[in-house]
């Protein structure tokens, strides 16, 4: 559409506001007139509206065809598939984790360990699990594995029968409830009799876990966690670049009002005073040597603003492990004092079964006093309480001794999240803490997704050197990096409540240069938001 159109637009509808104003509307007769001309008024413009609408269209829907948008989404998602794939791939070959997390039997334990966070079916089907992974293994359980006490094996001999018929399991609530009004920590002793029962079967789990090991391998053609994190970094660097953010995209997020396109504008006070704000030293903009050196530092900037916006959530848990051992713990060989811990468990193991073997014979053959029988059911019960401890204490010198295996001094913040990685019920646990107060499985799911892929992902590399029990100022060594290369940053820029702003500046600058490399202006893509928003008032285009 000409200017000679629009110009002959301006000067009619400046004509016919003149001749509106003009009419007489004093008489009936006035006043008709005056309608019928404003009808006709109405009619023509309409039929320009509509010239201009159908030119609106085919000149938009040129545009967008000459931008060549490339639609990767289905690339996208197979890629995001092959990190799953290989992620899972990672687990098991993962040297530092047991056939425990390589057969994610840590799920079940975790809801078994915090049983008043869930439902009686919760527990159950989580109780079913573990049930089924140890058969898989061909470990078939039968009621004589449950001695920890007199309730757990009243409760899970049902449990057993019922689960060959029925995965129906509230139907066992009353019977469960007539054991809990005894026993109101059976569901902790079960957890603890099912930490025995895989302790006494970790030559076949350890077996079946190595089998689906070689299963992987011939799937992945990679057989070790090095091989297959290599691979992941091949994949993430893909995604990356598939996720570059395009010219396309970049109207895309305009018409989706996601960013501002006005202040891509050349004349932008906005843009402009970003640019100044950013250096220390204003450079020439005619100094093409020094603008590739500004936008290259700007992008790297960017990136350490990411990594390090997601490490204040992984900060976390390294403040929470300094809470629980200390350096000399992490570094002291503490080989001795497990297995002085799990000779204490083997012991009062045995005491268990004693006692399980006497209320066999007592109360299946009848032949016992009612108050023998009752001192067999509940001193188990003090036992129980002190086995908790004891694992407890054992899970707490395992980690410490995995640590001292796999890392040399100084233990770094790659050495200790790769820890967490590997042993998720610890990391579900520590989750559950810094959230303060019992969280759906659901969202700690979630939480683990994004913990895991901070930790997998290659490309974050700015903090993992970094000793945990040395005291690090993180925020100043990024400032100071990036002032000494002329980026005018502070360190409250890098609070937690502000860096998303400093990263959103910097992605304006580096967003502004892509436009600038391309064929296409701010102001083009200012008129073809504005193009969108009318042919999409008027219903002639799909949303975007």
């Amino acid at each position: 559409m000409n200017n000679s159109f629009i110009e002959f637009l301006d000067e009619d509808i400046k004509s016919k506001k003149e001749l509106i104003t003009s009419l007489p509307v004093r008489l009936k007769k006035d006043k008709y007139i005056f309608n019928e001309r404003l009808d006709e008024l109405s009619n023509t413009y309409l039929k320009y509206k509509d010239v201009i609408l159908k030119h609106l269209e085919k000149k938009y829907n040129k545009k967008m065809t000459n931008l060549h948008v490339v639609d990767n989404s289905e690339e996208i998602k197979n890629i995001q598939i092959q990190i799953n794939k290989t992620k899972s791939y990672i687990d098991y070959h993962n040297p530092i984790n047991t056939y425990f997390e390589k057969l994610n039997m840590h799920k079940y334990f975790y809801v078994l360990y915090h049983y008043s966070d869930y439902t009686f079916l919760e527990l159950n089907i989580a109780i079913d699990k573990l049930i089924t992974i140890l058969e898989s293994a061909n470990v078939k359980l039968t009621e004589k594995n449950f001695y920890y006490n007199y309730y757990v094996n009243k409760y899970m001999k049902q449990f057993l029968e019922f689960r060959k018929t029925s995965k129906e399991f509230t139907k066992l609530q009353p019977f469960f409830e007539e054991c809990y009004w005894v026993d109101s920590m059976i569901i902790k002793n079960i957890y603890l009799n099912f930490r025995s029962i895989i302790d006494k079967y970790k030559k076949q789990l350890t077996t079946y876990s190595e089998k689906i090991i070689l299963k992987y391998t011939k799937e992945s053609h990679f057989d070790s966690f090095d091989s297959n994190l290599k691979k992941l970094k091949e994949l993430y660097d893909e995604l990356e670049h598939k996720n570059e953010e395009t010219i396309s995209l970049i109207i895309q997020k305009a018409i989706n009002k996601e960013i501002d396109i006005n202040n891509y504008l050349e004349n932008s006070k906005a843009k402009n005073d970003i640019f100044e704000n950013i250096q220390i030293v204003k450079i020439d903009n005619n100094d093409d040597k020094a603008l590739e050196r500004l936008y290259n530092n700007l992008n790297k900037l960017h990136n350490d603003l990411i990594q390090y916006k997601s490490y204040y959530e992984v900060s976390k848990f390294i403040d929470l492990y300094k809470e629980d051992y200390t350096e000399e713990e992490s570094l002291k060989d503490n080989s001795k004092e497990l297995k002085s811990i799990y000779s204490e468990i083997v012991s009062k193991e045995k005491k268990l079964k004693k006692y399980y073997k006497k209320l066999g014979v007592t109360y299946y053959g009848k032949s016992a006093r009612e108050e023998i029988l009752k001192k067999l059911k509940s001193e188990p019960l003090d036992i129980n309480k002190e086995m908790e401890e004891l694992y407890d204490k054992f899970d707490h010198n395992f980690i410490t001794n995995r640590m001292l295996s796999f890392y040399e001094d100084p233990i770094t913040v790659e050495d200790l999240l790769t820890l967490f990685y590997s042993f998720k019920q610890y990391q579900m646990n520590i989750l559950r803490r810094i959230a303060n107060q019992p969280i759906p499985y659901d969202v700690i799911k979630s939480k683990q997704k994004e913990f895991d892929r901070y930790v997998l992902n290659p490309t974050h590399d700015l903090i993992n050197t970094i000793p945990v029990f040395k005291e690090y100022d993180i925020k100043n060594i990024i400032v100071t990096k990036y002032r000494l290369n002329n980026l005018n940053i502070s360190n409250d820029e890098l609070d937690f409540d502000t860096i998303g702003d400093l990263i959103s500046r910097v992605e304006l600058l580096l967003r502004d240069k892509r436009i600038k490399e391309s064929d296409i202006t701010a102001q083009d893509i200012s008129i073809i938001v504005r193009m969108y928003n009318v042919l999409k008032k008027e219903n002639l285009i799909e949303e975007a």
